[in-house]
C-alpha cells in the first residue's frame, strides 16, 4: 500500500509542476495580441485585447486563474474560434486515440515477435537483419518514411488512401509506421533483456526441471523481460505523440496532432495550452498505471522502491 500511496504522491506532484513549467513556456514565446489584430492597428486596441483576454495582469495571477479553471475542466476559450479549448479538443482525441491505439497494438506485436527471435537466435543471421533493421529505422526520420509512403502507396500505387479518416484503410499508412518507429526501440530492449532472462539461473534450473523449451521462453523470459517493455511506456506514448503531429499533418489525419500545429501557426496559446497540459497528465497517469501494473506483475518492484 506504501508504494501505491508514493507513486500516486509523485504522480500529483509531477502534474502541478508540469502545469507551471507548460504554463511559463507558452507565455514565454511572446506576445500573442499582435498577431490576433489587424495589421493596421493602433495602441488602443491593442491594450484594449490585451485587458480583455487577461494578458495585462501578472504571471502569477494569470497562472492560478487557470490552474483554478482548469481543475474544474474549463481549459480557456480560443483567441482565434471563440469556442471552448475542452471542447476543441475532445472533437479530436478519438481520432488521436484511435491511431494511438492502433499503432502501439502493432508496435507491440512488433516487439514480441521480432525481439524474441532476435534474442533467440543471438549473434546468427536473424538476429542481425534484426539489430541493423531496428537501428536504420530509428535513424531514419519519420517524417521522411511517411512522405515516402504517400508517393509509393498512394500516388504512384493507389493502394492505400493518403488523407482523412473514416475507414480502416486510412489507418493503415499513419498507424503502420507509427508502431515500426515505436517499435524500434523495444525491439532492441527486449532482445536485450530476453538474453538476459535466458542466460539467468532460474532459467536454466528450470531447463534441467525438463520443463518445455517454450515455456521457459514465453513464461519466464518473454512474460518477465516484456514488463522492462512496459516500464517505457510513458516514454513511448511522448514518442508517439511527436510522431501523431508528423502523421496527423502528412495524412490530413484529424486529430490532436492537427489542432495542435494548427494552434501553433495562428499563436493560439490557450489551446496549445490545454493540449500539451492534457497529454502531460495522461502521461503521468499512463506512468501511474504501468508503476502499478509492473508492481503487481513483480512484487520484487515494490520492495525496491
Amino acid at each position: 500500500m506504501k508504494f501505491f500511496i508514493k507513486k500516486t504522491g509523485q504522480a500529483l506532484i509531477t502534474v502541478f509542476l508540469v502545469s507551471i513549467i507548460v504554463f511559463l513556456a507558452i507565455h514565454s514565446t511572446g506576445d500573442p495580441v499582435g498577431s490576433l489584430l489587424p495589421s493596421q492597428y493602433t495602441e488602443e486596441q491593442k491594450q484594449q485585447l490585451t485587458e480583455q483576454l487577461g494578458l495585462d495582469r501578472p504571471l502569477a495571477v494569470q497562472y492560478l486563474q487557470f490552474a483554478g479553471k482548469a481543475l474544474q475542466g474549463n481549459l480557456g476559450e480560443s483567441y482565434i474560434s471563440k469556442r471552448p479549448v475542452s471542447d476543441m479538443i475532445f472533437e479530436k482525441l478519438p481520432y488521436t486515440f484511435e491511431l494511438a491505439i492502433v499503432s502501439i497494438a502493432v508496435a507491440f506485436i512488433i516487439t514480441i515477435i521480432f525481439g524474441s527471435i532476435a534474442a533467440l537466435s543471438r549473434g546468427k543471421l536473424p538476429d542481425l537483419i534484426i539489430s541493423n533493421l531496428s537501428t536504420l529505422f530509428k535513424a531514419t526520420p519519420i517524417f521522411f518514411l511517411a512522405i515516402l509512403m504517400v508517393q509509393l502507396f498512394g500516388v504512384k500505387w493507389r493502394i492505400f488512401p493518403v488523407s482523412g479518416a473514416g475507414t480502416p484503410l486510412h489507418l493503415v499508412l499513419p498507424a503502420g509506421l507509427l508502431g515500426i518507429s515505436i517499435s524500434a526501440d523495444m525491439v532492441m530492449i527486449l532482445r536485450g533483456k530476453m538474453i538476459e532472462a535466458l542466460e539467468s539461473d532460474y532459467v536454466k534450473f528450470d531447463r534441467l526441471k525438463g520443463i518445455p523449451e517454450y515455456q521457459v521462453v514465453l513464461k519466464h523470459a518473454l512474460r518477465n523481460s516484456f514488463s522492462s517493455v512496459l516500464a517505457l511506456s510513458s516514454f513511448i506514448f511522448a514518442h508517439l505523440i511527436a510522431g501523431s503531429v508528423v502523421m496527423e499533418n502528412v495524412f490530413a489525419w484529424p486529430g490532436i496532432g492537427t489542432l495542435s500545429y494548427n494552434s501553433v501557426i495562428s499563436r493560439d496559446f490557450p489551446v496549445v495550452q490545454g493540449i500539451v497540459l492534457l497529454l502531460s497528465i495522461f502521461t503521468i497517469v499512463l506512468s501511474l498505471l504501468v508503476d502499478i501494473f509492473s508492481a503487481i506483475l513483480d512484487p520484487r518492484i515494490r520492495k525496491k522502491a
